[in-house]
């Protein structure tokens, strides 16, 4: 339905039916020269009126359509208050000591290495120094190859197929495998509640013709750590 009405208020309507009952009382009263024909004069209040109905008519919608409309406020919105959330209690770390690997925990090297010279691994009072010396017999008639460990105070030790020809100073034989070379290896370790240090040497190929021999270490060094439990 349209809300452009004929009427926009009670005024209008009053005088609407005001001005239709004037035309018809000029018609009546005037009916007479109207039948007659005399002229202008007589039909004056049958022009008048419509005009004047017409005029009203117009002046009412205009007046509507340009009333301005009003746009209804928004209510006010209501502002929530969010209730702050309650403290967490506060809890004790826990705490516990225990070993950890990281990449540096076991490790394994090989080096080709000349008779007289050496090859160091480790660092600051971990450093070791292997020093391949010549290359001598073993009891069994086999070619081994006389090592001599540098250390920063720490003993080495051989297997039970090795010769022992002075502090920390050994000849190895060639391992026959990686497997079960204990008896062929020299090694050093050290552990308390608190550290696991261990290294093992083996001599993996030598070269009489060119005076060198391939040399193999694992180092282990595991550290009990204290770490918070997540």
């Amino acid at each position: 339905m349209s809300d452009n009405k004929w009427f926009t208020n009670h005024g209008q309507r009053i005088a609407t039916v005001g001005t239709i009952g004037s035309l018809i009382v000029a018609l009546l009263t005037n009916w007479d020269k109207i039948s007659q024909h005399d002229g202008l004069v007589a039909w004056w209040p049958v022009v008048a009126v419509p005009v004047s109905i017409y005029a009203a008519f117009r002046v009412g919608r205009s007046s509507r359509e340009n009333k301005p409309t009003t746009v209804p406020a928004e209510p006010p919105k209501e502002s929530k208050i969010e209730p702050e959330p309650a403290p967490k209690p506060f809890v004790l770390p826990k705490y516990s000591d225990r070993f950890e690997l990281d990449q540096d925990s076991i490790s394994f090297e090989a080096k080709t290495v000349k008779l007289g010279d050496f090859w160091e691994v480790g660092s600051d009072l971990d450093r070791l120094k292997i020093a391949p010396v010549a290359i001598k017999p073993l009891e069994r008639d086999e070619q081994g190859v006389e090592i001599r460990f540098h250390t920063q105070g720490s003993m080495f030790y051989g297997g039970s197929e090795t010769k022992e020809t002075g502090t920390n100073k050994f000849v190895l034989g060639v391992t026959r495998s990686g497997f079960q070379a204990e008896p062929l290896c020299a090694y050093q370790y050290s552990f308390s509640e608190k550290h696991v240090h261990f290294k093992a040497v083996r001599v993996d190929h030598i070269n009489a013709v060119n005076n060198e021999v391939v040399l193999e270490i694992c180092m282990v060094a595991l550290r009990k750590l204290h770490r918070e439990i997540k």
